[in-house]
């Protein structure tokens, strides 16, 4: 499967992603490093299902 990345991004990722803007909002790379990530709502969805993506994203934070 081939995605189209920009930088590391896909499209999707750096146009339309919500979780994606709101970092770039923030000045921020990921939502990794954001003391509101526990509680965000836009990502909430995703680490409170998945264990896995929320080690990465802390870990992406602490880089």
């Amino acid at each position: 499967m081939n995605i189209l990345r920009i930088a590391g991004w896909t499209v999707y990722c750096d146009s339309l992603c919500p979780i994606r803007q709101c970092a770039r909002e923030k000045q921020m790379e990921t939502c990794g490093g954001c003391p509101e990530m526990k509680s965000c709502e836009k990502v909430g969805a995703i680490i409170g299902n998945n264990p896995d993506a929320r080690g990465r994203l802390e870990n992406a934070g602490s880089v």
